[in-house]
């Protein structure tokens, strides 16, 4: 026989009990010769086969632990995590989230437009300058940039925070992306005005929790200024231009890159191809 231990019955069978310690151990133990009944606390041995069961289970389920531990940790470890994050707003409203190595590792549309703009253009794995020329490219083909329109493409930059990016370099560069739009667009002619400005992590976050993309709520937060009874569920079907964009552009012009601003003869004729060999 094993050790002595004591515990309450919790089940009575012919030759057996079952006994609960009180570090909530169950243990089945031989039965007692005198009558007991269920509730009771009783002492008695622990046969030696049963202990070495219970050892056995005890280490199958710690090693049981241990594997799940280390399998959650490499998981965690292998997860892209998302360090920028770039949101495209011309009609189709899109957020991409960027990886340390400027790779697209999620796509979200904000309205049904974004939405059906992302069916038609997989972005997941790309780079994130191919993904943006590739999302104006068909936003041109499907007739969201009109050469007998105002087109404007508005973008926001969200960098991680310092302590998250890599050496703290930003992963997506704001004259990239000016090159990735200008790219697609240069090659139909159409006139656009490219809007780039940052914004910081807090207001992607609020602008995630309204469901609307960081650059309409940042032009959102503007506009309440001079329109205060205007609602956050307008964000989604306002056009750009209703929530008042060009005075939003005209207020913070040195904050923003773009067409306004730059000599696009300054800039190399890149092609959108190029962009995953940088």
């Amino acid at each position: 026989m094993g050790k002595e231990i004591q515990g309450i019955v919790m089940e009575i069978n012919p030759r057996s009990c079952i006994i609960m310690t009180r570090e909530g151990e169950f243990h089945k133990v031989p039965r007692p010769a005198h009558k007991v009944m269920v509730g009771e606390e009783i002492k008695t041995q622990l046969p030696l086969s049963s202990r070495s069961k219970w050892i056995r289970l005890s280490s199958i389920a710690a090693a049981a632990m241990i594997i799940m531990l280390v399998g959650w940790y490499f998981y965690r470890t292998a997860m892209p995590v998302a360090v920028a994050h770039v949101s495209l707003d011309i009609n189709p409203s899109i957020e991409l989230s960027v990886d340390q190595n400027s790779c697209v590792i999620d796509g979200i549309g904000y309205n049904e437009e974004g939405k059906l703009l992302l069916v038609s253009v997989p972005v997941i794995g790309k780079n994130v300058y191919t993904a943006i020329a590739d999302l104006i490219a068909v936003a041109i083909q499907q007739h969201y940039l009109d050469p007998n329109k105002e087109n404007v493409v508005f973008t926001t930059i969200v960098q991680a925070e310092p302590a998250v990016a890599v050496n703290a370099v930003p992963v997506v560069e704001e004259d990239l992306v000016f090159q990735a739009i200008i790219s697609s667009v240069e090659t139909v002619n159409i006139p656009v005005e490219v809007m780039i400005t940052k914004a910081d992590p807090k207001l992607q976050q609020q602008a995630k929790q309204t469901g609307v993309s960081t650059g309409r709520f940042l032009l959102y937060q503007d506009a309440l200024k001079d329109e205060p009874n205007l609602k956050d569920t307008d964000l989604k079907t306002r056009s750009l231009k209703d929530l008042k964009i060009k005075q939003w552009s005209d207020k913070y012009r040195n904050q923003i890159k773009g067409n306004r601003n730059v000599n696009l003869r300054n800039w190399p004729n890149k092609n959108k191809n190029e962009f995953d060999q940088d």
